[in-house]
């Protein structure tokens, strides 16, 4: 037992490591402030299986956690079935993915719940959050967090709602959530190499800017892969697999994001967009108070711009994307789908898939 510990301490500074020298430095590339974790110099705290001292429940183990400590999770004991709130700069482990799962049927909360920054949370099965309302398997409010290899399915919201900034999703699967993921007001996060599937939608922005999508399979969502919602800017969204989705791509009342080689395939419409200045203009006035970067950030002429793309099939010439300035609201997919009236263009559509890793 004691050298199997001793084997999953070094995994754990083999996945950091590993994480900042791989291709994560790419996707991070356009963050202006880099990810620092505390040393792994602190105490290990055991929830579950039989060894003497180990708490019973995570939310104990972390109450009695320190920063720089590490949290880890053994399978045997779980489901574990309670609400988690993580408000110290600890390492949350689980001792395997697809057997250390943490559900919240009928508890009525999100179920984890990150409120402190430089968090590693790793190795769990993440389900089930529901309640009256709708709840997300995972809420970030702080900065400087790294979610890495998990499996979050069957929430009643997003599996992760992130509401911070300067965070990293990577390597995670979202299954059957009504959003894979939702960003919500928040910059400079980067969602990279991650498998979403049979959502309702796979990656949602809302009032999101500086964002960087990259290297994820986004497959098979009932509405659409990647939804641009409620005045979102300057996000890219580079080198995703976008298949056999409703919508690959529904971009709304949003302007100045880039749409960089992409694959997209077998989608039921590869892309659509929504416009209306006048109400983007409203809009960025009225959220100017909550969210200032929107006076500065968000331009409400500019347009979105598209390249390099791979369209199904390749192409000669500039592949046509159709939109439409009109109503916001209940109406917009209706509009955009049956009455476009505006194009923009990939001017240099790829000629073959890129090989995505």
């Amino acid at each position: 037992m004691h050298k199997k510990l001793q084997l999953l301490k070094w995994l754990t500074v083999g996945i950091i490591l590993l994480f900042f020298e791989t291709g994560i430095a790419q996707a991070v590339q356009m963050n202006e402030k880099s990810l620092s974790l505390p040393a792994l110099d602190g105490k290990w705290l055991y929830v579950g299986g039989n060894g003497p001292g180990n708490y019973s429940r995570i939310q104990e183990a972390i109450d009695a956690a320190c920063d720089g400590d590490t949290v880890f999770v053994y399978n045997d004991s779980s489901p574990y079935h309670e609400i988690v709130i993580i408000n110290k700069s600890i390492r949350l482990i689980g001792e395997d993915t697809e057997s250390t799962v943490i559900d919240g049927t009928g508890l009525g909360k999100h179920l984890i719940n990150v409120l402190a920054g430089n968090i590693l949370i790793t190795g769990f099965t993440i389900q089930n959050a529901s309640g009256q309302w709708s709840y997300s398997g995972m809420a970030i409010e702080s900065a400087n967090n790294i979610v890495v290899n998990n499996i979050f399915q069957q929430n009643s919201d997003a599996g992760i709602r992130l509401d911070s900034n300067y965070n990293v999703i990577q390597g995670n699967r979202f299954y059957s959530n009504i959003w894979g993921i939702y960003i919500y007001v928040s910059s400079y996060n980067t969602i990279t190499r991650n498998s979403i599937g049979y959502n309702g939608d796979g990656i949602g922005f809302g009032g999101a800017f500086h964002n960087n999508c990259s290297f994820n399979t986004i497959y098979e969502n009932r509405r659409s892969g990647i939804e641009l919602d409620w005045c979102n800017g300057n996000n890219t969204v580079y080198q995703n697999n976008i298949i056999e989705n409703n919508f690959g791509i529904l971009l709304m009342l949003s302007s100045d994001n880039k749409f960089l080689q992409n694959n997209f395939i077998d989608n039921g419409v590869n892309a659509r967009f929504q416009r209306n200045i006048i109400y983007e203009e409203i809009n960025k006035i009225y959220s100017a108070t909550s969210h200032p970067d929107y006076l500065k950030d968000y331009h409400v002429l500019r347009l979105n711009f598209w390249d390099g793309n791979y369209w199904d099939k390749p192409r000669i010439s500039a592949y046509p994307i159709f939109g439409r300035y009109g109503f916001p609201g209940w109406m917009t997919i209706l509009n955009v789908f049956y009455f476009p009236n505006l194009i923009n263009f990939d001017r240099h559509p790829a000629q073959e898939p890129y090989k995505i890793p």
